[in-house]
């Protein structure tokens, strides 16, 4: 008996260590960027990604840091990782970039007018830049360049916040849950930069992050909404615009702002009732398919010579084909030379002892066809990387 009760108790607490392991995989066929190698390698739908303690959201170019693939490690685009134990993804607006998030405190300095709520706020930043032979205007310039214009980014792996680049927070998902305001989500936190700034007291490790939206603000809870870590809004150009004036000369344009508005319509700052920007209620949940995602299909890496966004030349008079195969429709041939930007990856073939991927291709300006005769320029079809160079 003594036995079996040992053994259940290490059954169960490999389950809770297991539970506790957070475990990412490829929603799409996608590559990952070596860090040590100019190389890029492919990786097919389904396969494990490992995230480490470093892994991070870059917000530049959407690319999360520091994971490994097998024995590789690199960087790989955001939007291709998925939590494999969640039954429920975030929806497509949600994790898209097109949005202005912005930590609450702009709009009340904004509201102020007053560059002296400002110099409060940030203080202790402002005397340690100083202190490192910046002047005033210096320092207020190296926070205005620091801070970039989504300092809340969420998507299904990894959700970051920032405030203005001086402090972070890292969340690596495990499961996500939709809720009738928002999203609830277990994995594991990591906290960066200063302590005890505007994120209130994150803590690091395994916890449950919930994500509540009221209209254009979005609400940052730790564990339970007794613990709010901090409050965004969804902004606009033209009022950062007017934020980074109120820093430089002391006094911005009130008129110009767009003021973030709760569900009901009403707003802090004024008394008129219009609808926000954002309606949580309109937001629908991407489901993971789970017949997809329970197929596995056994890759062997290999290093390929094209990935997205790379412009190329056709090595050699190449078909551009309707799809991604020798049996689909060919639109035209290209001809030695003629430059073409990939747009996207489709599948890894080995073809005449070349390794690579099927890419769906944008023809540049000046291209031609075998007969000479010009392709116009915008034209998208696909063809085999190998012949590209």
């Amino acid at each position: 008996m003594r036995r079996y009760l040992l053994f259940l108790f290490f059954i169960l607490f490999q389950t809770l260590i297991f539970a506790q392991e957070i475990q990412w995989i490829t929603g799409k066929n996608t590559q990952i960027q070596l860090y040590d190698d100019p190389s890029v390698i492919n990786i097919q739908k389904n396969e494990s990604i490992k995230p480490s303690e470093y892994s991070y959201l870059d917000y530049k170019t959407n690319l999360i840091g520091y994971v490994y693939y097998d024995n590789y490690e690199g960087k790989i685009i955001a939007d291709d990782i998925i939590p494999r134990n969640s039954k429920e993804l975030f929806a497509s607006d949600i994790i898209s970039n097109k949005e202005i998030i912005v930590p609450y405190y702009y709009f009340h300095i904004l509201s102020e007018n007053n560059l002296s709520v400002f110099n409060d706020m940030f203080m202790s930043v402002i005397e340690t830049l100083m202190g490192e032979y910046y002047n005033i205007h210096e320092a207020y310039e190296y926070i205005i360049e620091m801070s970039s214009l989504r300092q809340l980014m969420i998507k299904n792996a990894i959700i970051e916040m920032e405030a203005n680049n001086l402090q972070s927070y890292i969340f690596h998902v495990n499961k996500i849950e939709k809720l009738l305001d928002g999203y609830s989500c277990i994995g594991k936190s990591y906290s960066r930069g200063l302590k005890g700034f505007f994120i209130k007291e994150p803590s690091e490790g395994i916890h449950r992050l919930l994500i509540i939206f009221d209209g254009d603000y979005i609400n940052i809870y730790e564990d339970s909404k007794d613990k709010l870590l901090m409050t965004y809004a969804i902004s606009d150009e033209k009022t950062i615009k007017e934020f980074n004036t109120l820093i430089r000369t002391g006094f911005c344009d009130l008129s110009k702002i767009t003021w973030p508005r709760h569900a009901d319509g009403t707003c802090d700052y004024d008394k008129k009732i219009i609808p926000p920007k954002f309606n949580f209620a309109d937001i629908k949940t991407n489901p993971v398919n789970l017949e997809q995602k329970k197929e596995k299909k056994v890759s062997v890496p290999f290093v390929t010579n094209v990935s997205i966004n790379k412009t190329m030349l056709v090595s050699e008079n190449l078909k551009l084909r309707s799809g991604e195969a020798t049996t689909s429709e060919v639109l035209t041939v290209m001809s030695a030379g003629t430059k073409v930007k990939i747009l996207e990856l489709g599948k890894a073939e080995n073809i005449d002892g070349i390794n690579s991927n099927w890419v769906k291709v944008e023809v540049q300006s000046g291209a031609k066809d075998r007969d000479a005769k010009p392709i116009k320029k915008g034209t998208v079809g696909w063809c085999y990387g190998g012949y590209l160079k």
